[in-house]
């Protein structure tokens, strides 16, 4: 083996480490045949020689591929490639989630990313990093996935401070789906939601209709994503007020939104100090069933009483008899996307786009 050409060379102008350069290389090597079942490797003082760096380099690099299982370390002998009974991937991928897997949205995500990269050789796995009704976020079932060899992070769904600043530690590069944030080492890019064409498409509806003013009803989850949703409506010419319903933690999450949403409209409906606004805007889909049921059990008329408008997610909406006014999040076209503008990462370290995911606004027959 000593007398074969090492078949790559190393960039020390790139971003990725020499080691990091190296594991790829003989990994790649040995997926290709180059390096058969049986061979022995290089030592390390010779493939430290001919490529001109330390013999630390190597010695990390061997350790990656026996961790992998490319090849078994021999007393006397060296480093032998192992013969392989599995595919040989070509790098692992790691996809944190901040939401638990009822998430329709996120979890179609995933799942294209999944089918993506696993055809294009890339070991795919999921870990969740959940948060508690404390608001801090359970970093332990991460903490053991990144314990193994990994490549590459893709956060989803959504960029949480916290969240990032603890993956940044790893010194693992890493991408976000979901809202922007600051710059952190190891972040190589984000890919971002934007409802700019649907707000401008659902208050030129408005306008027809005469109305400027809304009430944006939330659940309080990810509060500046919502934000930054109710100043570019307003930043329309809309007032918007701002009602926060109780939020919610854990895998009851989805029912106990669903009874705060119903518990609050059950509130307006029948409350005496209150007036019903003009139009609902409502922010979660979940928050959005609750206030229709409320809405359908008192005899509330939509649109002739109150306006209604809501955030879904393609394929699965609120089911109600008129058909919904919303901002629509399609995640099998966004997630096909973000799944090759990561795999275009991977594979050609192509900078990621400024171009962002689409929400549409659908006008149903719930705008008055």
């Amino acid at each position: 083996m000593e007398r074969k050409n090492i078949p790559f060379t190393l960039d020390r102008a790139s971003a990725q480490g020499l080691a990091d350069q190296l594991f790829d290389g003989m990994r790649e090597a040995i997926r290709t045949g180059y390096y058969a079942p049986g061979d022995i490797l290089p030592p390390l003082s010779k493939i430290a020689s001919r490529l001109g760096v330390s013999v630390i380099v190597p010695r990390i690099a061997y350790r990656r591929l026996a961790a992998e299982g490319f090849v078994v370390a021999r007393p006397r002998i060296g480093s032998v490639v192992l013969p392989r009974k599995t595919p040989i991937w070509r790098g692992h991928v790691l996809c944190a989630v901040l939401d638990h897997d009822y998430n329709r949205q996120q979890a179609v995500m995933v799942e294209q990313l999944r089918e993506t990269l696993t055809k294009n050789g890339y070991l795919f796995s999921q870990v969740g990093i959940m948060q508690a009704s404390d608001g801090k976020f359970d970093f332990s079932a991460f903490e053991m996935a990144v314990s193994r060899p990994t490549d590459f992070i893709i956060v989803v769904s959504g960029s949480v401070a916290a969240v990032e600043r603890r993956i940044s530690e790893t010194s693992i590069p890493f991408a976000t789906v979901g809202s922007g944030g600051r710059n952190l080492p190891g972040l190589v890019g984000r890919i971002t939601t934007s409802r700019v064409r649907a707000v401008q498409d659902f208050v030129r509806s408005c306008r027809l209709r005469g109305i400027r003013s809304l009430e944006m009803v939330h659940c309080g989850t990810r509060q500046r994503s919502l934000m930054e949703f109710a100043a570019a409506v307003s930043g329309e010419g809309i007032a918007v007020r701002n009602t926060f319903v109780r939020d919610s933690f854990g895998f009851r999450r989805c029912d106990d939104i669903t009874a705060a949403g119903r518990e609050f409209m059950l509130g307006v409906v029948s409350g005496p100090r209150r007036r019903m606004p003009r139009l609902f805007l409502v922010t979660d889909d979940y928050l959005a069933n609750g206030m229709l049921c409320a809405i359908l059990e008192r005899g509330v008329r939509i649109p002739e009483d109150v306006g209604f408008v809501c955030c879904t997610t393609g394929g699965f909406s609120p089911v109600f008899p008129k058909t919904l006014s919303r901002f629509e999040f399609d995640p099998f076209e966004n997630g096909e996307i973000a799944a090759r503008w990561v795999l275009e990462w991977l594979t050609e370290r192509k900078p990621f786009p400024a171009a962002v995911l689409r929400t549409r606004f659908i006008e149903g027959e719930t705008l008055s």
